[in-house]
């Protein structure tokens, strides 16, 4: 079943002995584990962990996720060259774009090679301020949207080149939300660095796990609807191993205050029990009920289908979603009123349209 399989996959990335756990393993098997990692976008990532830890791996599997490696490093490396591009466009005018989410492990943070982490697109961020003329730069330098008719809150239209092998996102806000990390402090304490005659900020390791687990468990429902999210769950791992500058306490602070901790606690003792990453001892001891819900999740393919459901309808309606768009705040009174008048809101301009949007938000959550 899938569950073994993600098990399986989870023990290899975690850096145990890799090659061990595939030993013996039949084509049907490597080819069902390959399946789960490519859908999580982790495949380029199992060639590394996998290091040296081979023997007794099937070799024509090992080749084609070799050759998956390969690939993802010289496409890492164009979109590198890309985002290098970009900051200069924006240096130019006086803008500085930060990095966010796995744009970071294309300047030698968080990853060690520049194979290892796959991905679609890449986040900048940019300040209030140079939003708008940070569009106008990128379209003048004929980057276009790429989903027309499509708008958020918090980032524009991803925007492209027609040479580009990856989507730009340009942010206002870091991510769906304005008062769980306040862009003035995530700009106050970020660091900038010169790549290649480009400067580029980088955001503070507090906030860059802080970020992660929002936008994995919050932002992107992994917490309610019991989501693995593999590829996210590992970059925490890293995260959690490289220690460098990161401040606990102040994470821990930062979901209390969101009343997130459960959230908190939950992802970061997944990353833990599935992954070997430290657990902090400021967070006590490990919780493993979020790990058994979400494995629950796994094994029942229609507590799957409700879930994907539920998140379809309520995608809209998430508390950091409203203050975003009203400015509200997110206590449960005032947010009952928002969503009401959100609901509202979105029945008169989509009307009955409304469903074929939920159909949309629900296979994201499958």
């Amino acid at each position: 079943m899938d569950f073994d399989r993600y098990l399986t996959l989870c023990e290899c990335l975690s850096g145990g002995d890799s090659g061990a756990v595939l030993n013996g393993r039949s084509p049907a098997e490597l080819d069902e584990i390959w399946r789960i990692a490519e859908a999580e976008n982790v495949l380029a990532t199992l060639y590394v962990s996998l290091a040296d830890r081979v023997d007794g791996v099937d070799e024509t599997w090992l080749a084609r996720l070799r050759r998956r490696y390969q690939h993802n490093t010289v496409r890492n490396l164009q979109i590198r060259r890309q985002t290098i591009d970009l900051a200069k466009i924006l240096n130019d005018a006086a803008i500085v774009p930060m990095v966010l989410k796995g744009g970071l492990a294309l300047f030698g943070e968080i990853y060690d090679d520049p194979g290892a982490r796959e991905m679609a697109d890449v986040d900048l961020l940019v300040r209030e301020g140079d939003f708008r003329r940070s569009v106008s730069l990128m379209k003048k330098n004929d980057f276009r949207a790429q989903m027309p008719g499509q708008s958020w809150t918090f980032q524009a239209n991803p925007m492209a080149r027609p040479h580009d092998l990856a989507a730009v996102e340009i942010h206002r806000y870091v991510g769906e939300q304005r008062c769980f990390l306040p862009v003035d402090e995530v700009w106050r304490r970020g660091t900038e660095i010169d790549v290649e005659g480009a400067r580029i900020a980088l955001p503070h390791p507090t906030h860059r796990i802080a970020h992660n687990i929002f936008h994995s468990e919050v932002q992107d429902r992994g917490y309610a609807l019991r989501l693995l999210r593999v590829r996210q769950l590992y970059d925490l791992a890293r995260m959690m191993s490289q220690t460098r500058g990161a401040d606990w306490a102040e994470v821990i602070d930062r979901f209390k205050e969101h009343r997130l901790e459960g959230v908190l606690r939950g992802r970061v003792s997944m990353s833990a029990l599935l992954l070997d990453a430290p657990f902090p001892e400021e967070l006590g001891e490990i919780d493993d009920r979020q790990l058994k819900r979400v494995i629950n999740r796994l094994k029942s393919p229609a507590l799957a289908s409700v879930l994907g459901l539920w998140g379809g309808l309520s995608a809209p309606f998430k508390a950091h979603h409203i203050d975003l768009t009203y400015d509200c705040g997110i206590s449960p009174g005032v947010l009952f009123w928002y969503r009401t008048r959100h609901f509202f809101t979105l029945l008169g301009r989509h009307g009955f349209g409304a469903v074929a949007k939920v159909g949309v938000a629900r296979r994201m959550y499958e």
